[in-house]
């Protein structure tokens, strides 16, 4: 790997910012690591063909992750869709001279993220299907699944949801405050900034979710799936983890005064800010990945 490319990428901030009025918008997860790409295209039409004229991304990723998807916009501008879709690994990896062995699966993971922008706007969606609180509160009542649907900004307060499948999906901005999601699956789904103070989330699955900035205030995580979860500068004050499981989890920024950690699961990527061990003394260690050791 280039590293002066690489760190060049990483300072320009290259195609690093959201697009207002994209044409079409693809939300990824890494399964790897669990964070969340959303990429940004905005096509034209010359001579008959759509062009893409624009593209941007953005993503709760590591340096590794940026530099990909910075390459895979990159690379996308100025083809068409059918240039766009033949797009390989090594023609993004060509930006930095080749990406390390042990992080071959950054581009990838840019490329296909980068392909579900392409299949929405041929499917003629700009996003995720949106939906609407009424229809969210049917599709639960009738333990209907709303997998990979969108509810930006949607109004859910005090709505009962227990038991609801909405994984994958993109709830960001949603109110979900005082509501009743106990045993919900959300897994996989962008929930970054969402509302949910005082909401029963209890035995809830949040695996590999973006909560990044989430109100989660007083709410019940107890016995909940949060492996791989990015938790990043949440409200937890007064929150109950009980049980949850972290492991895997980034918490680093979060408020936590008065929550709740006794018996929550961790193993070695288990992340808080460096030099807090506190709520290690009430977690329970598992997994075969060693003792805990604190980033201070």
């Amino acid at each position: 790997m280039n590293f002066e490319k690489f760190n060049k990428i990483q300072a320009t901030k290259m195609n690093l910012r959201e697009m207002a009025d994209a044409t079409a918008v693809g939300d990824y997860r890494n399964a790897g690591c669990g964070d969340h790409y959303r990429i940004f295209l905005k096509l034209d039409d010359r001579g008959g063909q759509k062009v893409i004229e624009d593209a941007t991304f953005t993503t709760t990723g590591c340096g590794f992750g940026i530099a990909a998807l910075a390459l895979a916009c990159e690379a996308a501008k100025g083809k068409t869709l059918e240039e766009a879709a033949r797009l390989t690994t090594d023609e993004i990896e060509a930006g930095v001279d080749g990406f390390p062995p042990k992080r071959k699966n950054y581009p990838q993971s840019a490329l296909e993220a980068l392909q579900v922008a392409l299949e929405n706007f041929r499917s003629g969606r700009k996003g995720n299907a949106g939906v609407t609180r009424e229809e969210v509160l049917s599709a639960a009542a009738q333990r209907k699944p709303l997998k990979g649907a969108s509810g930006e900004s949607l109004n859910l307060a005090g709505a009962d949801l227990s038991g609801a499948n909405l994984e994958q999906g993109n709830w960001s901005g949603a109110d979900f405050s005082r509501g009743r999601l106990a045993g919900a699956n959300l897994r996989k789904s962008v929930l970054r900034g969402i509302r949910a103070a005082q909401a029963d989330l209890s035995k809830a699955d949040l695996g590999h979710c973006d909560l990044y900035k989430a109100d989660l205030s007083g709410a019940d995580l107890s016995g909940a799936d949060l492996r791989n979860a990015f938790l990043n500068d949440a409200d937890l004050a007064g929150a109950s983890l009980r049980g949850a499981d972290l492991r895997f989890c980034k918490l680093t920024g979060v408020k936590m005064d008065r929550c709740d950690f006794t018996g929550a699961f961790y193993d070695r990527m288990t992340r808080f800010d460096p030099g807090v061990v506190k709520p290690f003394e009430v977690m329970i260690q598992k997994g075969e990945s060693g003792p805990f050791v604190s980033d201070a």
